[in-house]
């Protein structure tokens, strides 16, 4: 009966042992994996970060070429748009940023024939993503009202030179915020490079619907 006994004791004992083992290695492979996950997290972040700031957008900087390393998620694809300048129009080349799900950001490099396109230097930008943003979380689809909170001294206004209607403030030179004009409810006017308009006559809820960098 003793031997039945400690032989139950024992087995009892080896059970939990194992038990404690298995449950510390499940803890330590989870820890792993969090911690890989974390630092996956922390390289996107850093090499695609979601800032916008004069002449910076994430990773792409005006008077620089486009990184010759993009994040996996980002792939590119050269095209081109015809600008008119004072009455005369040409081609200039463009990189579109593009991910899974969206063309993120156009990038317009400079016109120059003579140079290689990866040897290009961005000149403008034009953002479509709500990916990025500024320190004040404003981006496309911001709405008027939350620009106007985020950035009291805005101005909003019209230039019949491109037909934009745009949202500005001091605090991000060289960045324009572009709305539809569908969603203005009057005709502006066409005498002036710059025309103020009022909030009131823009549709309630109306929004940003894409960012220009230059």
């Amino acid at each position: 009966m003793r031997y039945t006994v400690l032989f139950i004791s024992a087995f009892l004992m080896l059970s939990c042992g194992g038990t404690t083992e298995e449950e510390e290695t499940n803890q330590t492979e989870e820890q792993t994996v969090n911690n890989e996950t974390e630092e996956e997290e922390a390289e996107v972040a850093i090499s695609n970060p979601p800032v916008i700031e004069p002449g910076v957008v994430g990773m792409f900087q005006i008077g620089s070429p486009v990184p010759e390393d993009l994040p996996e998620d980002l792939k590119s694809r050269k095209s081109s748009i015809t600008v008119n300048e004072e009455g005369s129009t040409f081609d200039v080349p463009v990189n579109v940023i593009y991910n899974s799900f969206e063309d993120m950001i156009d990038l317009q490099m400079e016109d120059n024939d003579s140079q290689h396109h990866e040897d290009l230097w961005v000149t403008e930008m034009l953002i479509h993503s709500s990916y990025y943003q500024t320190s004040k979380e404003i981006g496309v689809g911001s709405t008027i009202q939350e620009f106007i909170e985020a950035y009291p001294d805005y101005t909003l206004w019209y230039t019949y030179v491109s037909d934009r209607y745009i949202l500005d403030t001091p605090d991000l030179d060289g960045v324009q915020f572009l709305l539809d004009f569908h969603d203005y409810t009057k005709t502006p006017a066409t005498d002036s490079d710059m025309t103020e308009l009022d909030p009131a006559d823009f549709k309630e809820g109306a929004k940003i619907w894409a960012i220009r960098v230059y």
